[in-house]
């Protein structure tokens, strides 16, 4: 949104529906604009004041407040395009920085040069009342908030040469009298805000300094203490001059002044220590200092202003269905996706835990996002849950305190939230422990090297799980197991370059099949009775293992490189191959007679994990985030995307319409006719 003669962008306010936003920019220029349509704002009006101007929306109706160094002016903003002046009032005093309207919407505080405090009873806008004035302090009143409450907090800053900054509580109940409750010292305070949900203050100020309270009975504000002395803003580098938390209270987004470093953002952890450095969520990037954040009343959109006059309203909402965390391969013949398609397991991290997703939220309701339906209780970590249940059961695992490794299941059902616990598992080894689970999810294999045969378990009641007499036989040195999906086969990985078969179709009794030659993990299900391995020379070998004692092999490809990885779309029609080369992915497609052909875009360049379940049929999970910033790991997020294009189209339409009216657009492409991106 481009503002007028560049001026400074002082501050950026949200009507209390969202639909409208505020900006007031250097000089006295307030302008309103139309963003019911966040992608393409349209500009209502410009109002035109005496000096620069604080500005605050009214929390229940389209009443704009507007104080200057001169003056206190009330628009009625119903109709963004014709706004009414109901009130001006003269004052006296120097520049106004900040102000606020109380939750009630009946005081407006404002806060000006030399620690001036205004409070007005609004409770007849055309009629505003000056109750009080206060001298707060000596230096300029430059930021204030109000908590759910009502409760007044102020902040003046005394400059690197002048000492400790003031930060100040009212009761303001009685605008004609406020209490002072309490007052703190932090070293700066250029923006302060109150969480939205819980007891906390935050300030911030120069080189992102920060310090947080909690208000304590009786009104005292009460210091969070620092952990080693952790009070910057994560990644933070200049002076923050205005802080907004997103309605949810799970993130604080910061103007960060410095050069085009743009917005910061860090997570708020629901409890723990507030000063950790892992709390940081990234940075939005900008081309000029910024001075004004503010996200809207539904959380879906953050406004940015900046010294170059412009604003940027960026989405607070992930474009799609987004879920925490990453998903990771457990086993071959296991999936992060119940077999029902209702839960997805994600590692998570700050702090590390694996997290059950729950998925019917995103994929029946628009707009909706996956729920975190639970989280595994320190230090147990799943990435898998057992296939072929009629029921979610998580498969989760954590090493004990005698050097054993422990295995747990939890069950999930419609009729609770939380999970039930079922049986558990000990394995008297720690060093290279292999699961492997049969496709049906009834029979858990597990080796290691310190042991010369691996141990078969019995899951047929998860509540109660037995050993099984059969024994397999393992290989000295590094091994790995892992059932063949949709066949009663076992691979046994041998520190040689083969893989041996194993028979479990009797559990009790397993027979040993032939080996094959294979690379390390290099060997991959192709459907019942199907078999891939790979050699480190680029050969893919085809195998019908059906009789596990003289497994057959029709054919084999030869690559330029070797294959890290195959993966098989749900459907089987597409394949998809995974080298250590440029491309690194590779799509087939898989013809009728078994062979495969590449498609004319046959390359995927950028290196981003791509799962496709089988229990989410017309769905994929795809990876994304985890960039690096500030010499710190963003978060990363897995996205439920349909594979149908013309759905995932139809659905960004819907969460952000790109489409330009036709006004616009002829006024930015009157050679072009007027075309429409969406709906």
């Amino acid at each position: 949104m481009p503002a007028h003669e560049r001026e400074p962008v002082l501050s950026v306010a949200f009507s209390s529906d969202g639909k409208l936003l505020a900006t007031s920019q250097r000089g006295g220029r307030v302008a309103l604009w139309d963003v019911s349509r966040t992608n393409t704002p349209r500009k209502a009006t410009t109002l035109d004041l005496t000096s620069s101007a604080a500005i605050a929306f009214h929390p229940q109706r389209r009443l704009l407040a507007a104080q200057t160094a001169t003056d206190l002016v009330l628009w009625d903003v119903a109709d963004p395009a014709e706004p009414k002046r109901l009130a001006r009032n003269a004052i006296t005093g120097g520049e106004t920085f900040t102000a606020a309207f109380s939750p009630d919407g009946r005081t407006l505080a404002a806060g000006s040069a030399a620690g001036k405090l205004r409070l007005w009873d609004v409770s007849e806008p055309s009629e505003p009342r000056l109750r009080a004035e206060r001298t707060t302090a000596r230096e300029d009143l430059v930021a204030l908030s109000f908590n759910s409450e009502g409760l007044l907090a102020t902040g003046s800053d005394a400059g690197a040469e002048n000492g400790r900054a003031t930060v100040q509580l009212w009761d303001v109940a009685d605008p004609a009298g406020p209490r002072l409750l309490d007052t703190a010292n932090p070293k700066t305070v250029m923006a302060i805000a109150f969480h939205p949900r819980r007891n906390l203050l935050l300030s911030a100020g120069a080189a992102a300094e920060t310090a947080w309270w909690t208000v304590e009975a009786g009104g005292h504000l009460a210091a969070v203490p620092p952990e080693e002395e952790l009070t910057r803003w994560p990644f933070g580098f200049e002076n923050i001059r205005s802080i907004s938390f997103h309605p949810d209270g799970g993130t604080a987004a910061a103007a960060d002044s410095y050069k085009t470093a743009g917005v910061r953002l860090r997570t708020v952890p629901g409890n723990g220590n507030l000063y950790d450095e892992k709390a940081g969520a990234g940075t939005l990037p900008g081309t000029e200092p910024v001075q004004s954040v503010a996200y809207s009343p539904d959380g879906r959109h953050l406004a940015v202003g900046d010294v170059g006059g412009r604003v940027r309203i960026w989405p607070a909402t992930k474009p799609y269905g987004a879920i925490e965390g990453e998903v990771q391969d457990f086993e071959s013949d296991t999936d992060p996706v119940s077999p029902d398609g209702r839960f997805v397991l994600t590692q998570v991290p700050n702090p590390e835990s694996s997290v059950v997703w729950d998925l019917l939220p995103a994929r029946t309701t628009k707009d909706a996002e996956p729920r975190r339906r639970f989280t595994l209780p320190h230090p147990w970590s799943s990435r898998a849950f057992l296939p072929g249940r009629d029921r979610p059961i998580v498969l989760a695992h954590r090493l004990g305190e005698g050097g054993e490794s422990i295995f747990r299941f939890w069950t999930f059902d419609d009729e609770n939230e939380l999970p039930a616990e079922a049986g558990e598992i000990t394995y008297a080894a720690v060093h290279g422990v292999t699961p492997a689970v049969s496709s049906d999810g009834k029979l858990l294999v597990l080796s290691s090297p310190d042991h010369a045969t691996a141990q078969v378990w019995d899951l047929s009641d998860p509540r109660r799980p037995h050993e099984s007499e059969g024994r397999i036989t393992l290989g000295h040195g590094p091994v790995g197991v892992e059932y063949l999906p949709e066949s009663e086969l076992i691979v046994v990985q041998e520190p040689t370059e083969n893989a041996k078969l194993w028979d479990v179709s009797d559990p009790a009794h397993p027979r040993e099949g032939e080996r094959l030659p294979a690379a390390p993990h290099g060997y991959w299900s192709a459907g019942r009775d199907r078999l891939i391995t790979a050699l480190q020379d680029g050969s893919l070998q085809f195998w019908d293992v059906s009789d596990a004692q003289h497994p057959k092999k029709p054919k084999a490809l030869r690559f330029d490189l070797e294959i890290e990885q195959v993966q098989f779309s749900p459907d089987g029609k597409q394949v998809v191959t995974i080298s250590g080369g440029d491309p690194p992915y590779r799509i087939w497609d898989l013809e009728p007679d078994g062979e495969w052909r590449t498609p004319a875009a046959a390359t995927l360049d950028a290196r981003s994990d791509v799962v496709m379940p089988a229990s989410l049929p017309g769905y994929m999970l795809v990876q994304g985030g985890g960039a690096m910033d500030g010499g710190t790991t963003r978060p990363k997020y897995t996205f439920l995307l349909d594979r149908d294009t013309d759905a995932i189209h139809e659905h960004l339409c819907t969460r952000y319409p790109l489409s330009v009216e036709k006004d616009q657009w002829e006024a930015l492409f009157p050679h072009v006719p007027h075309q429409r991106s969406c709906g």
